[in-house]
């Protein structure tokens, strides 16, 4: 009774569409689309097939434990945090004011607006393009690599990449 019980919840909290309402797609075996307004935090955990995650400002997407899985593809508006962590490919794109961070990523990609943070924390590749003043932090992350709209970026003392300046 108890495994009828558990496969049944387990049917549920797996169903996901682009339901404006719905804001989690967990142990789904298939494509997931996500896409929510303003101050929502949409998820992807366990899903098997591409996770796409669209949302507006003030919002924290979040893919996580999709190894052999993917893409996920994450896109938020202004002030967001967004975090990819244990997982083949993830795509982030943020608007300004963003925190964003790959962990335990193979390939991570980010494109970050003005004024964003952005943590590369082992992974094998991080690209980031940012789009206005950022700082990037690659910790045990062999290849990675800023680039900066407005110029070159720099090396900062604490030992993070910039674009514009080192101090946000």
């Amino acid at each position: 009774m108890k495994t009828l019980i558990l496969l049944s919840f387990a049917i549920v909290i797996a169903a996901c569409s682009s339901d404006s309402e719905k804001t989690e797609c967990r142990y789904f075996d298939g494509d997931c689309d996500i896409n929510c307004g303003d101050n929502c935090s949409p998820l992807c955990m366990y899903v098997e097939g591409t996770c796409d995650l669209t949302c507006g400002d003030d919002c924290s997407p979040e893919c996580r434990d999709f190894i052999d899985y993917g893409p996920c593809n994450m896109d938020c508006g202004d002030n967001c945090d967004a975090y990819c962590w244990i997982g083949e490919v993830c795509h982030t794109t943020c608007g300004d004011n963003c925190e964003a961070a790959c962990r335990y990523i193979q390939n991570c990609s980010v494109s970050a607006g003005d004024n964003s943070v952005i943590n590369c924390i082992s992974n094998e590749y991080c690209s980031v393009s940012c789009h206005g003043n950022c700082q990037l932090t690659c910790e045990n992350t062999p290849n990675c690599s800023l680039d900066c709209s407005q110029g070159d970026s720099i090396s900062c003392p604490d030992g993070t990449l910039a674009c514009g300046n080192c101090s946000l």
